[in-house]
């Protein structure tokens, strides 16, 4: 679907959130546009509100990208046992009101390797991964789209005992990662290649895809592993 959006001059281009897990904390990231085309910023701020925790900061001319880092008074890490969220709200402000909103759901949690084990949140964690393709005999790619289709597709996951996935030669939809999100699943997304054939005839430049797909989905605590194209040389 393509969607447009009227922004006022100076505008928030992108803003994505993540959890701190070892300093309890939310971190927002916010990229905005527009602060090069305009005369001043005076009056300009930027706020952002997690679970009633309110930072704010006045614009300058030469801060384009910013960083909050905003305690979490209700600690909630995410797990497959537990896909607890947080939403971070960024208002651009104007004076006193409110210019353009983004809303940004995250989670908290931490996947580390030590020795030969995976830890997750700081306990050992057993991936129990199934490789997994959107196969859709019925409705062909109809559907991929759909947010109950895909929330149904995770529980069968689950449902056959699963906690994670590995997808094969694809990168899933947004609205597969949202379900993940929810429903506490682990996925681990892959480069559109077979070999070094990249898929729909695309140029094959695995750097690029790679910092593409992190871009698209770091937003996700779902997001756990990356992959490097399937068979690959």
């Amino acid at each position: 679907a393509l969607e447009l959006e009227a922004t006022p001059d100076v505008f928030i281009d992108d803003a994505w959130a993540r959890g701190d897990f070892d300093q309890r904390a939310a971190e927002v990231n916010v990229k905005l546009d527009g602060v090069a085309t305009v005369k001043s910023v005076g009056g300009l701020r930027l706020k952002v509100d997690v679970e009633g925790e309110v930072v704010q900061t006045p614009l300058t001319a030469n801060r384009q990208s910013l960083t909050f880092k905003i305690p979490l008074r209700d600690f909630r890490p995410w797990s497959p046992e537990s896909p607890s969220l947080y939403t971070a709200k960024v208002d651009l402000v104007s004076g006193g009101k409110v210019i353009q909103t983004r809303r940004e759901r995250f989670g908290v949690r931490k996947i580390e390797v030590r020795g030969g084990d995976f830890y997750l949140n700081g306990r050992p964690f057993f991936f129990r991964g199934v490789g997994y393709h959107n196969d859709q005999p019925i409705h062909g790619h109809d559907l991929i789209g759909d947010r109950d289709c895909r929330r149904e597709a995770v529980r069968k996951l689950q449902a056959a005992g699963f906690n994670s996935c590995r997808l094969h030669t694809r990168c899933e939809t947004p609205e597969f990662f949202d379900a993940c999100d929810e429903l506490g699943f682990l996925v681990q997304p892959e480069l559109p290649y077979y070999t070094d054939i990249p898929c729909e005839r695309f140029e094959f430049n695995p750097i690029r895809d790679a910092k593409e797909l992190y871009v698209h989905f770091r937003r996700h605590p779902s997001f756990a592993v990356y992959s490097h194209g399937n068979e690959g040389g």
